[in-house]
């Protein structure tokens, strides 16, 4: 007599869904997870990428220069090379007499943009470097040159698109 409940000799069908099961939690654990969420392209593509501070002590910028390596100091990983850098007097905004929100310099403070280049794939919320997400917005702890900045991404776009 014939056991209805295998397949192939002794391969049943709860054997076939046991192992469908633990195959797709294992892509759900590596692709899925370790991408943040995101649903990312399938090749890698050049990325610029520009964080900004109105306002960062001068002793840090003075350690920072073009061609510099920038790692995110706390994930880890490279995340760019500086290609453009761009200090200037730095500032605060303050409420004025009249309640209006004025600019003033800000002593021993420096402005910093930076602009950077890294290959990273593109995601519908912004890009992903070394297997994590960054955002336009989002504030990051870096490493560039030999100085450590905690600096706001203001801009992410392809390469090909400047």
């Amino acid at each position: 007599m014939i056991d209805q409940g295998r397949i192939f000799g002794k391969v049943s069908i709860i054997d076939i869904l046991i192992i469908a099961a633990i195959t797709l939690g294992l892509i759900w654990f590596f692709v899925i997870r370790h991408n943040d969420g995101n649903v990312i392209a399938p090749e890698d593509e050049m990325f610029i990428i520009t964080y900004f501070s109105p306002s960062y002590p001068e002793f840090v910028t003075d350690y920072i220069a073009v061609g510099d390596s920038i790692e995110d100091f706390i994930r880890g990983g490279h995340i760019g090379t500086i290609i453009k850098l761009t200090v200037d007097q730095g500032y605060d905004v303050q409420p004025g007499s009249d309640g209006i929100l004025v600019k003033s310099p800000k002593e021993g403070y420096e402005q910093i943009e930076i602009v950077s280049e890294i290959l990273g794939r593109s995601s519908e919320n912004g890009v992903i470097i070394n297997g994590h997400a960054y955002l336009v917005g989002s504030y990051v702890t870096i490493r560039a040159g030999t100085g450590k900045l905690f600096i706001m991404l203001t801009g992410i776009q392809p390469k090909g698109g400047l």
